[in-house]
């Protein structure tokens, strides 16, 4: 009988091992989430949440500086308001004076 010689391959193919993927990943999905995929930014990684937490704070900026808008406006038209019924007031008050005055001192010289 004749000695059996083994020969090893040098090259090994990849494309049989893979497994397809069908369809949405939920678990590639996930796993980016958690920071699974070190190419791409997570969003639980500190980069991720730091970015995150920078965009809300700008958010939040533009909000409040429209509030305070709002309300500087707001505060002049109530200021503006106020003037005028306080002129009313005064007027109403001067008239019922004036009023007074000629019911009470009717007639008098």
């Amino acid at each position: 009988m004749e000695p059996v010689t083994y020969v090893a391959s040098t090259t090994v193919s990849t494309t049989e091992s893979l497994v397809p993927s069908v369809g949405f990943d939920i678990f590639a999905f996930i796993g980016s989430l958690f920071g699974g995929n070190e190419e791409g930014v997570s969003f639980f990684s500190s980069d991720g949440l730091l970015s995150f937490f920078s965009s809300f704070w700008s958010v939040i900026a533009i909000l409040s500086y429209i509030i305070s808008i709002i309300l500087l406006i707001l505060y002049v038209f109530a200021a503006t308001r106020r003037n005028l019924y306080l002129g009313l007031m005064e007027q109403e008050l001067r008239d019922g004076e004036e009023l007074y005055a000629q019911q009470k001192w009717r007639g008098v010289s």
